[in-house]
């Protein structure tokens, strides 16, 4: 056994680790109270943590009020782990519909990708197709053929009608 892991020095540590992670006593042990110390327990180590100093027996006994407290804060741990569970599951649900929405949104986008190229290639035909051969004019080029009613119409007309025409500008 190495020399600083004496019995004193483990004394010292495990007195040290009582105060540290001990409870305080509602009812002290019979030394606690003749000396006005704080008894400190830690509920594995069986002595308080001045009993262990003094290295005499230690008689502290757990009462009733420090079981009920023992055991409502357990219960109040355990609800609240509880709560903290379902605030983990509430968040694991938000992600999950997230998840499927940025999904939905993607395909979404991908289908949105496909007709804009389906777009492009129909309209780059049809300019292709206008480049190669051109639509011909609405009005025809040589005279125009005009119904019975429309001739007739022009019967009437005076003759200097004609002369006096108008070009209408290009």
């Amino acid at each position: 056994m190495p020399a600083d892991r004496n019995s004193t020095k483990r004394r010292r540590d495990l007195i040290f680790t009582i105060e540290n992670y001990g409870a305080i006593m509602v009812s002290k042990c019979s030394f606690c109270k003749a000396h006005s110390r704080v008894c400190k327990v830690h509920i594995s180590s069986g002595k308080c943590s001045e009993c262990w100093k003094q290295g005499s027996k230690c008689d502290v006994a757990v009462t009733r009020n420090e079981f009920s407290r023992l055991v409502s804060e357990k219960k109040k741990l355990e609800a609240q782990m509880l709560e903290a569970r379902k605030e983990q599951d509430a968040a694991f649900e938000a992600l999950r519909v997230a998840r499927a929405k940025e999904e939905r949104l993607s395909k979404q986008l991908a289908q949105n990708e496909k007709r804009a190229g389906e777009v492009i290639a129909v309209e780059s035909a049809a300019l292709m197709e206008l480049e190669e051969d051109p639509v011909q004019p609405a009005w025809p080029a040589g005279p125009a053929e005009l119904s019975t009613s429309v001739w007739s119409a022009m019967n009437d007309l005076p003759p200097e009608f004609w002369d006096n025409s108008v070009t209408l500008p290009s």
